[in-house]
């Protein structure tokens, strides 16, 4: 005979859906016990930084009119001021408003600025009906302004990332005078994200026969749209390593984006405005970003300007950068290439780049 299962008792149950609980919470414990040690560690060593420093506040500038906040870090308040503009438009990552006591490496040396773009971040009004990226460009200019009344004496450096090379770009053509030299990491030129590298490198990538049909209706194209980009950026960050070279992921910053998370100078909003805010969902500022052409301003440039490129970046093209170079003659222009890094720097190229004596000349 076959022995008859018998029901399990209620206690039993009750044990083996602790068991099944236990199983299925048990890597979400260690994931909170892991985050929250993590936490705790970066706001000790956050702590004792900003106490170190001589300046470390959030002030309040009136960039285009508007009141916005801003960022200052530094050990010594006679420093050399390194101003940062982040990418995106509209993501004020990894380096922002909230990243005060974050950056040891450059605030020991330096006085590191930070200003979310308006819009976005701390600086985000969240009603935003109209971003337009020349009355942001303004906004940077006003800020380099703004704080060479604050610090008169101080060397200023310009650091610029992605979409922040084109503010760089502009506040060293609108202020020359003020600036002693620009360092860029990811330098837009023109023809961000589909440009001839990029759609080389997609024709000899593994596409799938979607991607491949879609990767051909946009080549056929004589102009290019914001939606066009949505296309193509996730090829590119699927098929290539034009996003990302092998080895690095966004994780890298994972750091600063949890010192935003727990920011002594940001609410949960404005975590969140990190992520979501103004730019999200709006196509016209890719688009205006998409018609930018920065060639012409880099070739008359007036000041050192530092151009720094992973060599496999196909988002702001490094060919299209060493084009550039080999058809001006301008002294001011620098341009080196790091290898096996890509539009997001590597660990490495990230050291390099901040470490912002690599490219002081005087």
């Amino acid at each position: 005979m076959t022995p008859q299962s018998k029901p399990l008792s209620p206690r039993r149950r009750l044990g083996a859906w602790k068991i099944i609980a236990l199983i299925i919470l048990f890597p979400v414990v260690v994931v909170v016990a892991f985050a929250g040690g993590k936490l705790a560690v970066i706001n000790h060593s956050r702590n004792k930084v900003i106490q170190s420093h001589s300046i470390s506040e959030i002030r309040e500038y009136t960039l285009g009119g508007i009141p916005q906040k801003v960022m200052l870090d530094g050990a010594d308040s006679s420093a050399p001021l390194v101003v940062y503009f982040h990418g995106g438009p509209g993501s004020p990552l990894p380096y922002n408003v909230g990243s005060r006591g974050m950056l040891p490496e450059v605030a020991e040396a330096n006085i590191l600025v930070t200003w979310d773009q308006y819009g976005s971040g701390v600086n985000d009004p969240g009603n935003l009906d109209d971003i337009n990226l020349d009355t942001i460009s303004q906004m940077a200019v006003d800020l380099i302004v703004e704080l060479k009344k604050d610090f008169p004496e101080n060397r200023l450096t310009v650091f610029g990332m992605s979409w922040g090379s084109v503010l760089a770009a502009n506040v060293a053509t609108e202020k020359p005078e003020l600036i002693d030299e620009v360092v860029v990491y990811g330098q837009i030129t023109h023809q961000l994200f589909i440009n001839d590298e990029t759609l080389r490198a997609l024709d000899a990538a593994e596409l799938s026969k979607k991607e491949r049909m879609q990767l051909e209706s946009v080549k056929a194209k004589e102009t290019y749209t914001a939606r066009d980009v949505e296309i193509i950026s996730p090829m590119l960050m699927k098929r290539t390593e034009g996003f990302y070279a092998e080895g690095s992921r966004l994780t890298d910053f994972l750091d600063p984006i949890l010192g935003s998370l727990i920011s002594p100078d940001y609410s949960i909003g404005d975590f969140t405005a990190l992520f979501k805010n103004s730019y999200t969902g709006k196509h016209e500022p890719l688009e205006e970003l998409l018609r930018v052409d920065i060639r012409p301003q880099l070739k008359e440039v007036q000041v050192p300007y530092y151009i720094v490129q992973g060599d496999k970046d196909l988002v702001t093209s490094t060919a299209e950068v060493a084009k550039l170079i080999d058809d001006t003659s301008n002294s001011n222009l620098h341009f080196e290439i790091v290898d096996n890094s890509s539009h997001f720097p590597s660990p490495e190229a990230t050291a390099y780049v901040l470490d912002f004596e690599n490219f002081r000349a005087t």
